[in-house]
């Protein structure tokens, strides 16, 4: 993700320099207290198709989801809390 660990990056509004060993670890528990969605397999076929996964039509369901459950985590119990509340 950042090429140049010396330089600042940016993710969701939050800024990082990973050459200092704090943000590495703030880096990384704010990556990890992000919801993530993947893809859905092996489910009964969706009628009137034959669709059993949400491979190649599915990403945009998913990203909206994604989208709007980290909204609400953040506006309602901010990042970086999970791991307090037990949740991570």
């Amino acid at each position: 993700m950042f090429t140049d660990t010396s330089k600042p990056g940016f993710v969701l509004g939050r800024k990082f320099i990973l050459s200092k060993v704090e943000d590495e670890a703030a880096f990384r528990e704010f990556w990890q207290s992000l919801i993530w969605f993947s893809y859905r397999s092996d489910f009964p076929p969706i009628e009137p198709t034959t669709y059993t996964s949400d491979v190649g039509w599915g990403c945009t369901l998913r990203t909206a989801q994604m989208l709007l459950a980290n909204g609400f985590l953040h506006h309602f119990i901010g990042h970086g809390t999970l791991e307090i509340a037990g949740l991570l």
